[in-house]
C-alpha cells in the first residue's frame, strides 16, 4: 500500500488502484505500438484510391526534370506514405500517452487539472524554444505530401 498526500489529506493507494494504473501504462503501450502499422494502413488505402482516380492526393504532381521511370514514381509515393504516416504516428502516440496520463492521474485522486497547469509553465518554455522545430515539421510534411522534392533530386 502507498500513501499520498494530498489537499483534503493522506490517501493509501490500493492494489485495486495499482492495477488499473498497470493496466492503463500496458494498454497505452500495446495501443502506441499499433498506431504506426495502423496509420500506414490507412495512408497505403488513401493512396490506392488515389491510383484508381478518385482522389488525388498521393500522386506525383510535378514532372520530374531528369525523367522518371514508374518504378521510381511508385517507390516516391511509398516513401511519401512511409514518413507521412511515421509523422501522424508520432502525433497520435503523443495524444494517446497523454490521455493514460490524465487516466493515472485521476486513479490516483491527483487532481490533473493542477499537475497538468504545473507542467504548462515548462510547456510554455518549450513550445518558445521549439517552435522553429514545429515550422520546420510542418513545412517538411507539407513538401512531402505535396511531392515537390525527393530522394535522387538535383537541386
Amino acid at each position: 500500500m502507498i500513501l499520498l498526500q494530498t489537499e483534503v489529506g493522506t490517501r493509501a493507494v490500493t492494489n485495486t488502484d495499482l492495477v488499473v494504473i498497470a493496466v492503463v501504462v500496458v494498454m497505452a503501450f500495446v495501443v502506441s505500438r499499433l498506431i504506426r502499422p495502423g496509420s500506414r494502413a490507412l495512408l497505403t488505402w488513401l493512396a490506392r484510391r488515389s491510383l484508381t482516380g478518385r482522389s488525388v492526393r498521393w500522386r506525383a504532381r510535378s514532372p520530374r526534370v531528369f525523367g522518371e521511370t514508374i518504378e521510381q514514381a511508385e517507390l516516391r509515393r511509398r516513401q511519401r506514405i512511409s514518413a507521412t504516416a511515421a509523422g501522424l504516428s508520432r502525433i497520435l502516440s503523443g495524444v494517446l500517452w497523454a490521455l493514460a496520463l490524465i487516466i493515472i492521474l485521476e486513479r490516483a485522486e491527483i487532481d490533473p487539472v493542477f499537475a497538468i497547469s504545473g507542467a504548462g509553465f515548462l510547456g510554455v518554455a518549450m513550445a518558445i524554444g521549439g517552435q522553429h522545430s514545429v515550422n520546420d515539421f510542418v513545412t517538411g510534411m507539407h513538401i512531402l505530401i505535396e511531392d515537390r522534392f525527393g530522394e535522387g533530386d538535383r537541386l
